[in-house]
């Protein structure tokens, strides 16, 4: 419900559904499904112009997929934070992130390497 919020732009409705998703799948002990409400979560914030609390879910969503091994999605929430550094005016902060996902995501191949190298470009050209 939550994704479908935030596809229709309803960010505030959207926000409030990911925070009871993630409280009820970490009362279960569903860590894979709370990293992805708390990815999902940061976007909304993000959206709505919310740097500090959508860092926040970024990072809290990165905790949880190091805890599972899970690098590519870990990979993809930091192509998320680099967008929002990027976004808020810290292109310098976010071009770590992004260089460590695109690292990552072309070990596994992912379409989305394509996404974070041309982001990367726009920071070479910015700097230009």
């Amino acid at each position: 419900l939550g994704v479908a919020l935030y596809a229709a732009g309803r960010y505030d409705a959207a926000i409030e559904c990911h925070l009871e998703a993630g409280e009820i799948n970490g009362k279960l002990g569903e860590i894979n499904s709370e990293a992805i409400n708390r990815h999902h979560l940061g976007r909304a914030y993000a959206a709505q112009g919310q740097p500090r609390p959508a860092l926040r879910a970024f990072r809290a969503a990165i905790g949880m997929y190091r805890g599972l091994s899970n690098r590519r999605f870990e990979a993809l929430v930091m192509v998320d934070v680099g967008a929002t550094l990027h976004k808020a005016g810290h292109s310098g902060l976010a071009r770590p992130f992004w260089e460590t996902a695109l690292a990552t995501l072309k070990e596994y191949d992912d379409p989305g390497a394509q996404r974070v190298h041309e982001a990367i470009g726009t920071l070479h050209t910015a700097a230009a």
